[in-house]
């Protein structure tokens, strides 16, 4: 997964790499380079049905 954050502007990777596959490639392992962790949690398929009843229990009692 590629950290948005690091497109700066809305210019076309398709483009890019059609003209220059090589200069794409280097560019591409910089964006990657430095990803944050993944801020959503949901880490397995079946996690959320999983979470989903203990938090409205937590939800209800408060």
């Amino acid at each position: 997964m590629v950290n948005e954050v690091e497109f700066r502007d809305n210019a076309s990777q398709w483009e890019m790499w059609k003209k220059d596959k090589g200069a794409y490639q280097e560019w591409l392992k910089g964006k990657i380079e430095h990803r944050p962790e993944r801020s959503h949690g949901f880490r397995y398929r079946g996690q959320y049905e999983e979470q989903t009843p203990e938090m409205l229990k937590i939800a209800r009692e408060g």
